[in-house]
């Protein structure tokens, strides 16, 4: 009669689980192993040198064009454009370049 499944799921308390994990939280951590990393969220160190070579960067990006690179002028004539209206059935006789006659 015990081949039935146990759907029960036996829970752990949770009061138990803390009250187990506080004691190793509070006590001072073993001494480190000599190809253990340094503990710490942030390398201060390597983030102040990366932050200046990203703002010598940025500065050298914004001051180097502006010394290496002549604007060049462009000069704009204005020429005046002629638009002239013919209606179809005076249209002008014109020779291309190949000396063919339009409109033949």
């Amino acid at each position: 009669m015990n081949d039935a499944p146990q759907l029960l799921i036996e829970w752990s308390s949770p009061w138990q689980e803390f009250v187990s994990a506080i004691g190793p939280a509070l006590r001072r951590s073993p001494p480190r192993l000599p190809a253990e990393a340094r503990a710490g969220l942030f390398p201060f160190r390597g983030l102040l040198i990366s932050l200046l070579l990203e703002f010598v960067a940025v500065a050298a990006a914004i001051v180097q064009p502006a010394n290496s690179v002549q604007l060049a002028t462009v000069s704009v004539s204005e020429r005046s454009h002629d638009v002239i209206y013919f209606s179809a059935d005076e249209l002008p006789r014109t020779e291309d370049r190949g000396r063919v006659r339009c409109g033949d």
